[in-house]
């Protein structure tokens, strides 16, 4: 197992991965445009972009030359997608994901807007609930925050 930095070489299978979690947990949960607002949010190219943005860091979970899980901070301050395959879930590697992402962390806290289906998931990374949830673009979401310091 080995958490690292996300490459161009990982960009297909990450977004692959991203939609292959996103399709098991929470496309039946929101409506078309909320699809197809988050398919091209995790395109190739999308996360290119953000693997190329100086003040965002994707890191990628893998084993046995298989990306099973990533994580993206933007700006230091918010987890923009985490994301495990569905065939690897509720092995803590989206446990491992956030710890990893922490030490990149600028401020005392990181925030998240949580699908209504990972709330829970979140909840257990150390996460609170801040606020009610919001739909955007056909997405629901929780906002969420977590300190630093908590393990």
């Amino acid at each position: 197992m080995a958490i690292r930095e996300m490459t161009k070489h990982d960009i297909d299978r990450v977004s692959q991965l991203c939609r292959d979690a996103f399709n098991a947990s929470v496309a039946q949960t929101v409506t078309a445009q909320g699809c197809d607002q988050f398919y091209l949010y995790t395109t190739p190219d999308t996360l290119d972009e953000l693997l190329n943005h100086p003040e965002h860091t994707t890191l990628v979970y893998e084993s046995e030359r298989r990306i099973l899980g990533m994580v993206a901070l933007k700006q230091g301050v918010h987890v923009a997608l985490l994301f495990v395959d569905p065939t690897a879930q509720r092995r803590g590697i989206g446990r491992a994901l956030i710890d990893a992402i922490l030490p990149y962390c600028c401020t005392p806290s990181i925030t998240v807007r949580a699908s209504l289906s990972s709330v829970a998931a979140y909840q257990s990374y150390g996460f609170v609930c801040t606020g009610i949830a919001s739909i955007e673009s056909g997405l629901t979401y929780q906002p969420m925050e977590r300190l630093i310091s908590q393990k």
